[in-house]
């Protein structure tokens, strides 16, 4: 069933209708482009800070919907179930804030979660989903008239998920009725056999007993809520590694608004910095300060690095005049070594270590990928060039890769020159041996993604990009080397499949997990 709406381009910025391949969702408020600013003092840096969270904070409204049944003489009075009474429905809403509370303690993402409220009748749950305080309903189905079932408590405009209890409380009616009587429904013909995918409701979208699966799903709906309409800078214009229309797929399909500006600014921007005596001040302060960071080598000259600082300062200027908290670069192994004297490759790490989304090669075929990775991982992600895969084994290397890539600590790292051009200043990042890893692969039409889980084995020296990483990862090789697509992947630590996976069905990519 085609859900997607027909919209103008005016009307889709506004209401922001996307479906999910037959089976998505409408959304409107929930994919802003707004974020929680950062301070535009430059004297704090942030090296030993906490990263700065750029994620809107997720809203929550919790419905119990139920209804109050009595004893009637003689005929079936009751549903399935347990929550019938006053009593049992205020236990229950007792029971869902507490619980809710406990699941909110877990999250290391910003979400909040509103009082619970009731909904015993259609027209109460219809009135409770039309609110516009809220990003998120979770609809605990308890009860419901079967005449319309949970149908009125669906909003078409934002997310929803419906949980259903089996032993982990009162069990609920819609534990028996959330397949035959929501998810499908019956008609004059056979429609009880396929899902209908109500506005975009699916199979995926039902959870039972589990808060530990709803958490995880909150999560990548938060990746969602700050993937859409994400404003991103791009020096030297916006481009696709091998695909012209990767820039335009990015702003129609995710919404994405990029800002292009170009090297003649760059250029008049850092011929005023390097003749501000402070501005000098500054660079040689916090380069120092970065250098002292534990297990930092160099093998590259100081002026390189210098250049790197002066570019980290015009970057954050950017994304400060602009509102926006991701940048890319383009041109950036040929172009910006002669405007800069240096490369933007160890800036770009900085960035991406302060919490940032920092991109060389503005590449928009691989780094919607990314911006979505970030949120729903909470850590900063690598953008890379894979090799090809061998024995279960696969290269990873680009000159950018950030340290701080458990979002904490910094791993080791040695700067040096951008290994292409044997210039500037680049970095080569040991990350930990052993650590899981998930890497995403996108196709340059953004209609597929694939999911790959591994582990780092290896940081080798090889004449390629220097920071390199060989990834052992799980699934069949061959497999994975007929399913490739694009140029880069994106990689970053923790294991992130489920999320990335349920996230891309909403919002209209397909998804493949090499590695189930």
């Amino acid at each position: 069933m085609n859900i997607q709406k027909k919209l103008s381009r005016r009307d889709f910025l506004i209401t922001s209708s996307l479906g999910a391949l037959g089976a998505g969702f409408y959304t409107s408020k929930l994919f802003g482009s707004g974020f929680n600013s950062f301070s535009n003092d430059f004297n704090q840096t942030r090296f030993y800070q906490p990263m700065v969270i750029t994620g809107k904070e997720l809203v929550i409204q919790p419905v119990l919907r139920h209804r109050l049944e009595k004893y009637q003489a003689q005929t079936s009075w009751r549903n399935w179930g347990d929550v019938h009474t006053e009593e049992a429905a205020s236990q229950e809403v007792q029971r869902i804030t507490q619980e809710l509370e406990r699941m909110k303690e877990k999250a290391n993402f910003p979400v909040k979660i509103l009082p619970v409220k009731r909904a015993m009748s259609h027209e109460e749950g219809e009135k409770i989903k039309q609110e516009k305080n809220y990003d998120l309903m979770l609809l605990y189905a308890a009860g419901a008239e079967y005449d319309k079932g949970l149908d009125p408590c669906i909003p078409e405009d934002r997310l929803c998920l419906i949980f259903v209890r089996h032993k982990n409380g009162p069990m609920y009616d819609w534990y028996e009725n959330a397949s035959n009587r929501f998810l499908r429904v019956g008609g004059k013909n056979f429609e009880i056999d396929s899902h209908r995918y109500f506005h975009g409701m699916g199979p995926d979208d039902v959870i039972v007993d589990d808060y530990d699966e709803m958490l995880w799903k909150i999560r990548a709906i938060y990746g969602l809520h700050n993937f859409f309409g994400k404003k991103i800078v791009a020096l030297g214009g916006a481009s696709g590694k091998l695909t012209s229309m990767a820039p335009e797929i990015a702003r129609t399909k995710f919404i994405f608004d990029i800002i292009e500006i170009g090297y003649d600014d760059l250029g008049k921007r850092l011929d005023t910095a390097l003749k501000d005596s402070k501005m000098g001040q500054k660079v040689q302060d916090m380069m120092s300060q970065y250098l002292k960071i534990p297990n930092t080598k160099i093998d590259t000259k100081t002026d390189f690095i210098k250049n790197a600082f002066y570019l980290y300062f015009i970057f954050k200027n950017y994304l400060s005049e602009n509102n926006a908290t991701a940048f890319t670069i383009n041109n950036c192994m040929g172009t910006i070594m002669n405007v800069s004297q240096t490369t933007a490759c160890l800036t770009l790490s900085m960035l991406n270590d302060e919490g940032y989304l920092a991109f060389c090669e503005s590449d928009f075929v691989v780094i919607p990928s990314g911006i979505l990775l970030h949120y729903i991982s909470g850590t900063p992600v690598f953008m890379h060039n894979p090799a090809y895969p061998d024995k279960n084994n696969v290269t990873c290397a680009h000159c950018t890769s950030p340290r701080r890539m458990d979002g904490k600590g910094y791993e080791p790292a040695d700067l040096v020159t951008h290994y292409e051009s044997d210039y500037g200043a680049a970095i080569k990042v040991d990350m930990k041996i052993g650590q899981k890893v998930t890497l995403i692969d996108p196709d340059a039409e953004q209609k597929r993604w694939l999911g790959i889980e591994g582990s780092v084995i290896e940081n080798p020296h090889l004449p390629a990009c220097r920071s390199q990483q060989e990834i052992k990862f799980v699934g069949d090789t061959s497999r994975l080397r007929s399913e490739i697509r694009g140029s880069h992947w994106m990689m970053t630590y923790g294991t992130w499949t489920n999320e990335m996976g349920y996230a891309c069905r909403k919002m209209g990519v397909d998804w493949l997990n090499i590695s189930i």
